[in-house]
């Protein structure tokens, strides 16, 4: 929530300018002169100051640069509020140092807006992330599906560890030998040898 400080010497414009800002969610603190609001300001160290430039004793316009001397408020933003609005007081604020002005009587919108906006300002912004870059494939470079395919088929491709290449054709032809000579050799299960004839068993 931020916290802003109204240097106002008229009751009606300070309730004014603190009811609008308390319903908007902002916190706020008063002063009624400028050298109470110079002590407030080095004490509380407010996001904003709201300065009129009409005031008893020291004007809106010594107190601002009474703040900006001090390394404490130097770089607290100030915003006039004043119903001066002639091109030559314009022209004093914006010399002084103020971050804007605001006129009488006041515009609740354009009040809000200005600020909303030195609010903002203030505040550091994030660092936006930076986009990846997209790398582009190297020219002739294959996808990741197209490697692996490629891979699968040159793996297809390499024989059987401990089998030359070749050796598939030469195993089937050797199997096919080994069955030829098989079936060409006869069965000696109950073959008597060349010339020797069976010795006929005697009747009973």
């Amino acid at each position: 929530m931020s916290l802003i400080l109204i240097i106002e010497d008229n009751d009606k414009n300070l309730k004014l300018v603190r009811d609008v800002l308390q319903v908007k969610g902002y916190a706020t603190i008063e002063a009624g002169t400028a050298e109470d609001g110079v002590e407030l300001a080095r004490e509380r160290k407010p996001d904003l100051i709201l300065m009129d430039i009409q005031l008893p004793g020291m004007s809106g316009i010594e107190a601002l640069k009474v703040l900006r001397a001090d390394a404490t408020t130097a770089t607290i933003p100030a915003i006039a509020v004043t119903a001066s609005v002639m091109q030559q007081d314009r022209r004093l604020i914006t010399e002084a140092g103020f971050d804007g002005y605001v006129g009488k009587p006041i515009n609740i919108k354009e009040f809000l807006d200005a600020v909303r906006s030195t609010l903002e300002e203030r505040q550091p912004r994030a660092p936006q992330e930076r986009p990846k870059a997209r790398v582009a494939p190297l020219r002739g470079q294959r996808s990741g599906v197209s490697r692996e395919r490629g891979v699968n088929e040159r793996r297809g491709a390499v024989p059987e560890r401990g089998i030359p290449s070749g050796g598939n054709e030469a195993a089937s032809a050797a199997s096919v030998g080994v069955n030829e000579r098989r079936r060409a050799v006869p069965k000696a299960r109950n073959c008597s040898p060349p010339g020797v004839a069976k010795r006929r068993q005697p009747r009973a």
